[in-house]
């Protein structure tokens, strides 16, 4: 982080001293004024009078009796902690209050840990503040020369904020530099939008920010009157979610509203799951929160990084035989083979194996009848004696052994789906569709999937348009009851193209 121009060095010697200074609306809480100065609506300190010795200096010595100004002190202040400020040489410590005591010690001009006894007085209209000093003694440093001690913290990430937290007539004060013991350079009305440059320090326990008030213009302002800016995201699809990210007995803060700036209402357990999200999201701060529905029925917001969409359940092991047909299960390119070779009636498998992958499965015998028919052909286009045969069977890949069974050449004059242009079997598709055998992957669209794998259920119904297969009344398996393709996948087994 780059260094704040108001860290100093180290004093050269060890002291101790404070004081205390006036605060103005919107950066600091009031201080008590003292009964006995008027002092103006400002936390500036009064101006000095023109004096005929420098105020950092010791009075010249001469013959000449010098008349010492009357003092006044007035109400305690709060002892506080000082650095020297805007000093071009060393600070005179007095022993009483006023440039014609006697000098007791001198502080550099980066002199810091200055304790202040919160005694303070006023002489020929400037403020005096009564210090600690190593030798367990006390005495009096001119208050122009103090401010309360400046501590760089730790930068942020520059972020946008919202200006919050003042009075309905208040403005908070944008100073020059952190505390306010520093010039106003502007100020902010309530819900101004400000941009933090992430640069902090801490002054009187009090965290101030560095912004930017305008082109090219920095100042400090007091954080406690930034809240982060919520910005509203575009909604997102709920979903399920489950916490990541945090480990062991931590828990996820769940807050009324999206920031850390917002009340804690619960929290969520490092493996929880099942979490819904509303779909509301926003930024703040440069994070994304995400509101989630809590189990008595509220909501809630969470930080988004801390959450991963859960993954579906796998779906249970199918495996068709019996009285299971699998209607979702996907159709691999050897099952394809087996359903229509059944369906075309296929015997010859031109006496040859035609590929040498598939030697030993469970449908070596149709994928030999339908490459002889010249139907199938391999999965490789640089090794065409491989096919493949447990491979899922892409939607384009079955819609091209389906043309070339039917021995399809009409397109129909039009080009029926929108995602498969250019793709190898866009022609094979479009002949397909005009046949009337296949339909789009998705209701009212004009899509056909072509690198979707197809299931069974699907490949039923391709069967039965393809080639005209007969309805039965029939209800051949039990775990296709109430599927979409229940009437299609009973014809098939009816009519011997799918087995039991």
């Amino acid at each position: 982080m780059r260094a704040l121009k108001f860290l100093v060095p180290l004093l050269a010697i060890v002291f101790i001293a404070g004081a205390c200074r006036g605060s103005d609306v919107g950066d600091a809480p009031p201080t008590t004024t003292p009964p006995s100065v008027t002092q103006p609506p400002t936390d500036t300190p009064p101006t000095s009078p023109p004096t005929t010795n420098p105020p950092d200096t010791e009075p010249t010595t001469t013959t000449t009796t010098i008349a010492v100004s009357p003092v006044s002190y007035l109400a305690n202040g709060t002892p506080a902690v000082y650095q020297i400020w805007n000093a071009t040489k060393d600070v005179i410590v007095k022993d009483n209050p006023g440039s014609t005591g006697d000098t007791v010690l001198r502080f550099t001009p980066s002199a810091r840990d200055i304790k202040t006894t919160g005694r303070q007085a006023e002489v020929d209209n400037e403020r005096w503040f009564e210090v600690e000093l190593p030798s367990d003694e006390t005495g009096w440093v001119l208050a122009k020369y103090l401010v309360h001690q400046i501590t760089e913290l730790d930068s942020h990430r520059p972020a946008r904020f919202v200006i919050a937290g003042l009075g309905p007539n208040d403005a908070l004060n944008v100073r020059e530099d952190p505390g306010v013991d520093h010039a106003v350079l502007t100020t902010f009305a309530t819900n101004t939008t400000v941009k933090t440059t992430g640069d902090r320090a801490q002054v009187q326990g009090s965290v101030w920010a560095e912004i930017e008030y305008a082109t090219g213009k920095t100042g400090w302002v007091n954080a406690s009157y930034l809240a982060p800016e919520v910005i509203v995201l575009k909604d997102d699809t709920p979903d399920t979610y489950q916490v990541t990210g945090i480990q062991g007995s931590e828990r996820l803060n769940v807050r009324k509203g999206p920031g850390v700036h917002q009340a804690v209402i619960s929290t969520l357990a490092a493996d929880a799951t099942g979490i819904e999200s509303t779909g509301n999201r926003a930024e703040v701060a440069g994070s994304v929160w995400r509101e989630i529905k809590l189990a008595d029925g509220k909501v809630g917001w969470v930080n988004a990084s801390f959450l991963e969409v859960q993954p579906e359940p796998p779906a249970p092991v199918c495996r068709p035989g019996g009285d299971t047909f699998c209607p979702n299960v996907e159709v691999t390119r050897g099952m394809a083979a087996a359903f229509l070779t059944r369906a075309l009636g296929l015997t010859d498998d031109g006496g040859k194996d035609w590929f040498t992958d598939d030697n030993g499965t469970t449908y070596e015998t149709e994928i030999n009848r339908l490459a002889a028919a010249g139907i199938l052909r391999g999965c490789d286009a640089g090794n065409t004696s491989l096919v493949c045969p447990n491979e899922p069977a892409p939607r384009a890949i079955v819609a091209a052994l389906f043309s070339r069974a039917l021995g399809l050449t009409d397109d129909g004059g039009k080009d029926w789906f929108t995602d498969d242009n250019g793709t190898t079997y866009e022609t094979e598709i479009n002949r397909l569709a005009a046949a009337g055998v296949v339909r789009s992957c998705e209701a009212d669209t004009a899509k056909f999937c072509p690198t979707k794998p197809i299931v069974r259920g699907q490949m039923a119904a391709w069967l039965v348009r393809a080639f005209d297969v007969p309805a039965t009344t029939q209800d051949y398996w039990s775990d296709d009851n109430g599927s979409t393709f229940e009437a299609d996948i009973n014809a098939i087994t009816a009519a011997g193209i799918a087995r039991q």
